[in-house]
């Protein structure tokens, strides 16, 4: 349905409000939404990846490159602004893939197929990948390069994996992997073990979460510590950034020109999520010593002291969701609360069972403005909640009424008459007007919009032809 036809109030709907509907193919263990909103990446218990159409609710293809449940999913999404052509040389796809069985998995969308581009076993657990840079398509060799990830491990702290052209001869996966700096190693010990990661500052900083409270700001070039910050006295579980966009020499920046303001939120231990007002770190730049810690909201239930598995802002930050944890009935819901004031908007009911995942698309994901998808711990359900709203016309003319049955209506002869006697073009009013004083007013059909109804910027959605034979 086309978005000029909904509602004005259903187009800016921020949050969705209804479960619409579930998907039960096999345990899901982890869920992503494609930024594109058209496809919904599932992991499973027994190790296999499924990605599924969210318009025929169907698989459409089935990755098998684990052997263990699957513990984190992350798609890679890259379009090429600069180039107008419509081909598949500028737009990068892929979906980055851990597994309890230590191993980590790249897979990018050559001719609508998922292929396997890079995997490595590590000597331990993953707890947390996150993509730093995307990188590119080589338009002659067709070769996936420059991409870059960091990888947050149980042994060790965290790595990163970068394209190497040696790797690809030798497949050696050793290569491509960089540690940080030795004399880092005794700070990360004293401040507890490396739990989680997020990169922000357009991939050239990432912030880690130890067991022990603290946050770490890590230079991605030089592979080194550069600030450290006690934010609790528990694990924190989970990072999450939205930042606001910057232009320079008319390209965007860092994050999406729609969010207002740049912001963190930290899911810990203790039952608190914290979030941090971090527009400084942009405005300083590089003066990492100035960067402050200014708590902006303090997200908590006080009366039954719950637990919350994941949290996620909404793309224009002004929203974040929290699964819950444990707790009797309130471990079926997702919270959603918003971020300027920190109220709780809505709470979103309708499982049956605790909700580990949680993530939150804005697309047009199976007709909807923005839904929230999370999964079932028991079952492995997956659950989406959207906003539903019936069509109305009346949105294309601000004078246009609605009326519940038909009513009969005699026209006048000329009343619809665009031509008058003497040939002239007629305007609204019926007054005739002269040919060559009129500019005739040409509308462009052709041309892509910037934006959509809503502000979003297009993304040209990716296809994947089904194949089942994995």
């Amino acid at each position: 349905m086309n978005l000029s036809l909904h509602d004005p109030q259903f187009i800016t709907a921020d949050f969705p409000t209804t479960l619409n509907m579930t998907l039960s193919y096999g345990h899901c263990t982890s869920l992503q939404i494609s930024p594109c909103g058209h496809y919904i990446a599932s992991g499973l218990l027994n190790g296999a990846v499924l990605i599924i159409d969210t318009w025929s609710n169907n698989v459409t293809s089935i990755l098998q490159n684990h052997s263990m449940p699957i513990v984190g999913l992350k798609w890679i999404y890259y379009e090429d602004q600069t180039n107008d052509q419509f081909d598949d040389d500028n737009i990068v796809v892929g979906l980055v893939s851990w597994s309890r069985d230590w191993k980590v998995c790249l897979n990018g969308l050559k001719k609508h197929t998922m292929k396997l581009e890079w995997e490595c076993t590590f000597p331990g657990g993953i707890w947390n990948v996150d993509i730093i840079n995307t990188g590119r398509i080589n338009p002659i060799s067709k070769v996936w390069q420059d991409w870059k990830l960091i990888i947050c491990k149980v042994e060790g702290g965290i790595c990163f994996v970068k394209y190497n052209k040696e790797y690809l001869e030798n497949q050696d996966s050793n290569k491509c992997i960089i540690p940080l700096n030795d004399n880092d190693r005794e700070i990360e010990g004293d401040e507890g073990y490396t739990l989680c990661c997020c990169n922000f500052f357009g991939g050239r900083y990432v912030i880690t979460g130890t067991s022990k409270g603290w946050l770490q700001i890590i230079d991605v070039i030089q592979c080194k510590i550069l600030k450290c910050f006690k934010a609790c006295n528990g694990n924190i579980k989970g990072i999450c950034i939205v930042e606001r966009g910057f232009y320079e020499e008319n390209e965007l920046k860092f994050g999406s020109h729609i969010v207002p303001i740049s912001r963190m939120i930290v899911n810990s231990s203790d039952r608190i999520l914290r979030q941090y007002d971090i527009s400084n770190w942009y405005e300083l730049g590089d003066n990492i010593e100035d960067w402050k810690f200014d708590i902006e909201q303090k997200y908590q239930d006080v009366v039954n002291r719950i637990q919350w598995n994941t949290v996620k802002f909404s793309p224009t930050g002004e929203y974040v969701c929290a699964s819950t944890q444990s707790g009797g009935g309130a471990a079926h819901d997702v919270y959603v609360w918003e971020t300027s004031m920190g109220s709780l908007v809505q709470i979103l009911e309708g499982a049956h069972e605790e909700l580990i995942d949680v993530d939150w698309g804005m697309r047009s994901s199976n007709g909807n403005v923005c839904c929230i998808s999370a999964n079932g711990m028991d079952s492995g359900t997956i659950y989406m909640w959207g906003v539903r709203a019936p069509q109305k016309w009346s949105a294309l003319a601000p004078d246009f009424e609605e009326i519940e049955q038909n009513i009969e209506y005699i026209e006048n002869e000329d009343e619809f008459d665009m031509v008058g006697a003497g040939g002239n073009i007629l305007n609204e009013d019926g007054i005739e007007i002269d040919k060559t004083f009129e500019k005739i007013k040409i509308v462009d059909v052709v041309s892509r919009e910037d934006t959509d109804a809503r502000g979003f910027r297009f993304i040209r959605g990716c296809i994947i032809d089904t194949n089942l034979d994995n």
